[in-house]
């Protein structure tokens, strides 16, 4: 870029600033590094201070996770309209599902503004396929036709559930592992062996089937316990009730601890990850930041995973809710040994290496922005 061009604008949007910088704050940097003006529209709590520190520009504007009713959704495209106009960006890069669905109808009306829709999974609207699920689609291939937007998934089954054509769409698996943070580990000794979830308490993560496993008499014989590092929210659309996360921490088998901003330590401490999820992960980043650490992962069968399991290579996986399938892997996973369990995890860290490194991932946000802008 020469020294007297305007900085091409990227606004992120997003719902909170954990997120963007436990999820976006890499991508974010790569693009400062290309000479891109980054701002970051988000609701501001402790995490700002450290994404303004990397170079980004923010701005407070509150959005809800859930719905919510017509007109409160109304009031919050509104406000991602006003930021719009404040800003003047060269491209709007909306965050989830619900971003997406704000900034859909801001298309029509931004007639200079570019667009990138991230859908970086389906979430619970894949469990509850609701009408709203079918509304975006349409409006998805609505806009996607428009050379002014991009919309990017993490896998090739979210567009097909919402009929996207292949052309309409580009594909990024997932956000990326930094791999001098997440460096490998030797396993820590066994028994007890230790399977760990790092993620929210919400009811799509099928954390009530850890439950069910945990009481199974053959899981305690084997020493396996379950450490869950939990953010816990019951304002969330999704979540667990109260009584079922008061189960889930008393249930013999199963530790529950906060939040933690080390999950490489974690990790490090842990001989497998385990995720139960019932579907709409996109590309799990606790999978592959677990997968980095040189850790085994036994994960349901969903869109998203089967891009970073080989079966009995790089972990295991198991159809979603089959506490069966479940127990089944858990038991296979500890008989093979420790030695075994550390040639399953080498070969984890060698797949997120060649393919998952945020280094290739940001450099493959940029060249999408700069394909965007050349438009």
């Amino acid at each position: 870029m020469k020294g007297n061009d305007v900085k091409p604008k990227i606004l992120y949007v997003c719902s909170e600033d954990w997120t963007f910088r436990n999820h976006r704050l890499d991508h974010a940097k790569a693009l400062l590094a290309d000479g891109f003006e980054v701002h970051v529209a988000t609701r501001l709590g402790s995490d700002a201070k450290e994404i303004q520190l990397a170079g980004c520009i923010v701005h407070q504007l509150d959005l809800g996770r859930g719905l919510g009713s017509p007109l409160l959704l109304l009031r919050e495209v509104v406000a991602v309209h006003k930021t719009i106009k404040r800003v003047k960006p060269s491209i709007v890069h909306a965050l989830t599902l619900k971003m997406s669905g704000l900034a859909t109808p801001l298309v029509a009306i931004n007639f200079r503004t570019r667009f990138v829709m991230a859908i970086n999974g389906l979430g619970i609207s894949t469990v509850e396929q609701g009408r709203v699920l079918k509304v975006f689609g349409f409006l998805l291939r609505l806009i996607s036709s428009s050379k002014r937007v991009i919309v990017l998934f993490q896998n090739t089954y979210d567009p097909a559930t919402l009929k996207m054509s292949p052309s309409s769409y580009s594909i990024i698996p997932g956000v990326g592992v930094d791999l001098e943070r997440f460096t490998s580990h030797g396993l820590p000794p066994a028994p007890p062996w230790r399977f760990v979830f790092l993620g929210r308490t919400v009811r799509s993560k099928g954390l009530m089937d850890l439950v069910a496993a945990a009481n199974r008499p053959e899981i305690r014989a084997a020493q396996i316990e379950f450490v869950l590092y939990c953010t816990t929210d019951l304002s969330s659309p999704g979540s667990l009730t109260e009584a079922e996360i008061r189960i889930l921490s008393t249930t013999q088998g199963i530790t529950v601890l906060p939040h933690t901003n080390e999950p490489q330590v974690a990790l490090a401490e842990s001989h497998a990850a385990i995720l139960t999820s019932y579907g709409g992960e996109g590309v799990s980043k606790f999978l592959m930041e677990s997968m980095a650490v040189g850790r085994p992962v036994i994960a349901t069968d969903t869109p998203g995973s089967d891009i970073l399991i080989d079966q009995g290579i790089t972990g295991w996986s198991y159809p979603p809710g089959d506490v069966d399938q479940l127990v089944s892997r858990l038991l296979l996973a500890v008989s093979l040994g420790r030695e075994v369990l550390s040639n399953v995890g080498s070969a984890a860290r060698m797949r997120i290496e060649t393919r998952f490194d945020v280094q290739i991932i940001g450099a493959q946000i940029v060249e999408l922005h700069r394909e965007l802008l050349s438009r």
